[in-house]
């Protein structure tokens, strides 16, 4: 039972030795469920969860991600509209507090700036790794263009000499 060995360490087959792993008593036999498996599965709609995404959209608002939680109270709103649902009023109650605050609409349009430069940089990066030079070139050059007064562009611009330097 278990491995069979000759070797001189117990457990370690030797050189062109045959593993065995189960011996055929070792084999379960096959079985089958005393009665038949009932199970109703409903799919999970929208409306099922308004509550759940909502409670998480706060949360997210609470600890300032804002992107985040705008998404998520829009989703809330979208969905619950058409049932009037009262988380529905909810989120649009929250989308509205947000957007009246000029603080916070700077820092929602910083997080999507950031998203925004997030996403072309691993681009850029994913290309660049796999050899396609000329595409990560142009998301680079899409920072620099786009976003020219952020740290992240000087990195794009690093990127692109570094390209530029390795030639055709």
């Amino acid at each position: 039972m278990g491995l069979s060995s000759t070797s001189a360490s117990p457990g370690v087959p030797a050189r062109n030795q045959r593993i065995i792993f189960f011996e055929s008593d070792q084999v379960a036999p096959a079985t089958r469920p005393t009665a038949p498996l009932k199970m109703e599965v409903k799919p999970l709609r929208a409306e099922d969860r308004l509550a759940e995404v909502l409670e998480r959209a706060l949360a997210l608002e609470k600890t300032g991600r804002l992107l985040d939680a705008v998404e998520s109270f829009s989703w809330v709103e979208r969905h619950g509209k058409s049932n009037g649902a009262p988380e529905a009023k909810q989120a649009r109650d929250a989308l509205d507090r947000i957007n009246a605050d000029p603080a916070a609409r700077a820092r929602l349009e910083e997080e999507v700036v950031k998203r925004e430069i997030g996403i072309l940089m691993g681009w850029a990066r994913t290309h660049e790794g796999i050899g396609k030079l000329k595409e990560a070139r142009g998301y680079y050059e899409r920072i620099v263009i786009e976003h020219p007064n952020r740290p992240e562009a000087a990195e794009a611009a690093r990127a692109i000499e570094e390209i530029d330097s390795r030639g055709p």
